[in-house]
């Protein structure tokens, strides 16, 4: 068997050559705000080619003086529906840029970045729209961070930027259950500046045009949360854990991450869920990486940083010996 492939940050395949799937104009302009569409049909799951339009994208609207604003927009079926499952255990997980990078970069831009929401927005796709400085979504639109039916808990900040957002109780209801929320049922929570009926992007267009006449740029993790409060939500959250859940690390670990989002201060925890070390039951996750004999590693007591860089290595060293 011949090697396998091995892709580099430099040597990925170009998103946006004519070959891609996501081949299409950074953005289409609707008097100064940058409409920026998600491409990766059916659900946008967030390969690597998305991620790298999306950050392209956004630098070219930042870059565009007759642009004040952006927009970003999925489709009927899914704003994004978080991780693509497909490249999951392969290097292009890994490429950058990775996810907490692209969130980065949206909370970053010097133009206020709005998110339009219809269908779903879970998981990663939650935590895009949450990193955006600004939120509208249709009313049948649905919002989770489903991470703990998997025994997972968010890796991108999900956990500090959505308490942030809509209160501790019911961030942690939503992180706790996996289970998502309609737009409707969150249309008074704070997350939304508006929740529409119909005409979606309109609204979204007129809320970036709105912050950027207003030179606000306001982003999640720079809301103060009341630490005492969070603490004892977190204790009561904790006590009613059942049996079950009580042996599931994921859920102490959420909790735990909650209690951070307080604890760090303003946006000091917001990467919390890749500094600290998994649960211990969740330490020996196995990665599958590459293809044949050698492909899998273990990865314990490591912090995801240094779980990305400890895969990118072993998938190196795995191909040179097929």
């Amino acid at each position: 068997m011949g090697k396998p492939e091995v892709f580099t940050d430099q040597a990925l395949p170009d998103p946006h050559s004519t070959s891609s799937m996501l081949h299409m104009m950074p953005y289409q302009s609707r008097d100064d705000i940058a409409v920026i569409t998600l491409a990766n049909p059916p659900v946008n799951s967030l390969s690597h080619a998305l991620r790298s339009q999306i950050v392209t994208a956004v630098a070219a609207a930042e870059a565009d003086a007759a642009v004040r604003g952006i927009v970003l927009v999925g489709n009927d079926k899914a704003f994004s529906a978080g991780a693509d499952v497909t490249e999951m255990g392969t290097p292009r997980q890994l490429a950058e840029p990775i996810l907490p990078q692209v969130l980065a970069r949206l909370e970053s831009c010097t133009k206020p970045v709005v998110a339009a929401i219809s269908g779903v927005a879970l998981g990663g796709g939650c935590e895009v729209a949450l990193s955006c400085h600004a939120r509208v979504a249709l009313e049948g639109a649905r919002i989770g961070l489903p991470e703990i039916s998997l025994g997972l808990i968010p890796g991108s900040g999900g956990t500090q930027r959505l308490p942030r957002l809509v209160g501790v109780a019911t961030g942690l209801e939503m992180v706790l259950s996996g289970q998502p929320r309609t737009a409707r049922q969150l249309a008074d929570s704070g997350l939304f500046e508006r929740v529409v009926a119909s005409d979606l992007v309109d609204a979204a267009c007129e809320v970036a045009a709105q912050l950027a006449a207003a030179g606000s740029l306001p982003r999640a993790r720079d809301r103060e949360l009341d630490a005492e409060l969070v603490c004892s939500q977190v204790e009561a959250a904790r006590a009613r854990l059942n049996a079950r859940q009580r042996l599931q690390p994921a859920h102490a670990a959420v909790l735990d991450a909650v209690a951070a989002a307080a604890a760090g201060g303003g946006g000091a925890s917001v990467d919390y869920e890749i500094r600290v070390p998994m649960p211990r039951s969740l330490r020996a996750h196995v990665s599958c990486l590459g293809r044949g004999k050698g492909a899998l590693i273990v990865l314990r007591d490591l912090t995801r940083e240094q779980q990305i860089e400890r895969m990118r290595s072993d998938f190196v060293a795995n191909a040179s010996h097929e």
